[in-house]
């Protein structure tokens, strides 16, 4: 009798479960986001324009690598401008330089980009060109001045992100509107 009801248990159990031998679907884990999401060309560009109206010099940093700190890795280089000479030696210690003064004498009332979106590229490097303008203001006078002026940056992609290796500034013809070049031109070495 204890071997019927062995036999007639075992039989229960086979018969009830279906597909035995089949894998099954793994459930999607929980709480996890995407873990490797990939700093985009929109990212970096709003990184850039946000750090500049935010005076946000952390977020302005985080356009350079850590390979910029070696000579040579990244120029900044004024287009059409008859100061260009004097900014062959500039890179990213210059860039420091700069942007730890200049929000602490300056901040932007109003910054836009034209196109205000870029296309993405599957790409290890690429150009971006847009027209800036804005409103800078000085911090101690609260005197307004214009700023504006063509960019072609040069991004490359490293283990994932985007970096900033070249930059090429070009101002508009008025001389009495301020471009990148000119309110960098006080911190060349």
């Amino acid at each position: 009798m204890r071997t019927s009801y062995i036999i007639l248990l075992s039989l229960t159990l086979f018969f009830s479960c279906t597909d035995l031998f089949d894998t099954r679907t793994p459930a999607d884990p929980q709480g996890m986001g995407q873990v490797n999401e990939l700093y985009s060309i929109k990212e970096f560009m709003d990184n850039f324009k946000s750090s500049l109206s935010e005076s946000n010099k952390e977020t302005y940093l985080l356009m350079f690598s850590e390979f910029s700190d070696n000579t040579g890795d990244y120029q900044f280089v004024p287009v059409n401008d008859v100061d260009s000479i004097l900014f062959l030696d500039w890179d990213v210690n210059n860039e420091k330089n700069f942007i730890d003064d200049f929000f602490n004498k300056f901040y932007f009332k109003e910054f836009n980009l034209s196109p205000s979106e870029f296309e993405e590229t599957i790409e290890d490097s690429t150009n971006i060109i847009f027209e800036y303008n804005g409103v800078i203001v000085d911090v101690e006078t609260g005197i307004d001045f214009n700023f504006s002026g063509d960019c072609d940056l040069k991004l490359k992609k490293i283990s994932g992100l985007w970096f900033l290796t070249l930059w090429k500034d070009s101002r508009k013809n008025q001389t009495d509107v301020y471009s990148f070049t000119s309110v960098k031109k006080p911190y060349i070495n």
